[in-house]
């Protein structure tokens, strides 16, 4: 029905349609979905690094992006440490994550980086519960080598 367009759903297939090829971007919907005027060189540029670094021999240095996210969090008055980071590649704590998704994520430090989110993406909707009881900006940062917009279980 008109009117009933989810904005979300909206902007998530724009993005999936500018980091993966599917197409040229709609400047007047882009626009409308992100409050940003859109300059089609721009765009065509960005979108082209974009898709350089995901295809090359090495791909995006994963390593690299972690540490812009810690740096992003401690900009932002946040104090993260090694500490404060969970890695999912670890058997044990993926299996606790798992097992009780809703136990792991509120037992967590605040803030936290979770790297290889797209683990268990179980974790998603016990993540968005914490963040609607508790509003304040980046107490949860996600990494991860996959893009969770693309996981079949990511519901929200």
């Amino acid at each position: 029905m008109p009117g009933d367009e989810n904005p979300e759903d909206d902007f998530e297939e724009l993005l999936r349609r500018m980091l993966g090829g599917g197409g040229q971007i709609d400047p007047a919907q882009f626009e409308r979905l992100t409050g940003m005027p859109l300059d089609p060189a721009m765009m065509a540029m960005v979108q082209q690094q974009l898709r350089g670094a995901m295809a090359a021999g090495d791909g995006i240095p994963w390593g690299v992006a972690e540490q812009q996210a810690l740096q992003l969090a401690r900009a932002g008055g946040l104090s993260v440490t090694d500490g404060d980071r969970v890695d999912l590649d670890g058997a044990l704590t993926l299996a606790s994550a798992l097992e009780n998704p809703q136990d792991f994520v509120f037992g967590l430090p605040d803030p936290v980086v979770i790297d290889e989110v797209q683990r268990a993406p179980e974790i998603f909707l016990p993540i968005k519960l914490s963040v609607d009881q508790d509003r304040r900006p980046g107490r949860f940062t996600l990494t991860g080598s996959a893009d969770v917009l693309l996981l079949p279980r990511v519901a929200d």
